[in-house]
């Protein structure tokens, strides 16, 4: 995928996760408080990575060709992983220690992609 591809399917991803987020606590559903839970719930949470993509495209898209195709198929791998992940995991959380829901999955999944990506960049940049 070249460069402008990448722009556009995040941008859009990230934009969606923004709007989403917006929507309940800026009291822009109004009075149907249940439909916009179930919008974030379903769309909301699972795009909300697509934040922390956006902004790491923004860094990797800087550097040289061989780094980005690199960071290119990494994340044509990530991406859809992480995005099931959020969608599968539960709603609330049903352990008190150690459950999981779908806010904790999705910060998760952004945080090890950006783990991930820093250390492509840097393996990369080591070996050029």
């Amino acid at each position: 995928m070249n460069t402008k591809t990448w722009m556009t399917f995040l941008g859009i991803g990230a934009a969606l996760a923004l709007i989403s987020g917006a929507l309940q606590p800026f009291y822009l559903c109004g009075d149907s408080w249940r439909w916009c839970m179930s919008w974030n719930y379903f769309f909301g949470l699972p795009l909300q990575p697509f934040i922390i993509f956006f902004l790491t495209f923004l860094l990797v898209s800087r550097t040289s060709k061989k780094i980005f195709n690199t960071w290119s198929s990494f994340a044509l791998v990530w991406i859809p992983m992480s995005v099931l992940a959020v969608f599968l995991a539960p709603e609330y959380r049903t352990d008190f220690l150690y459950g999981f829901d779908k806010s904790s999955v999705a910060f998760l999944m952004s945080m090890l992609f950006v783990v991930g990506s820093l250390c492509i960049l840097a393996w990369q940049r080591k070996h050029l």
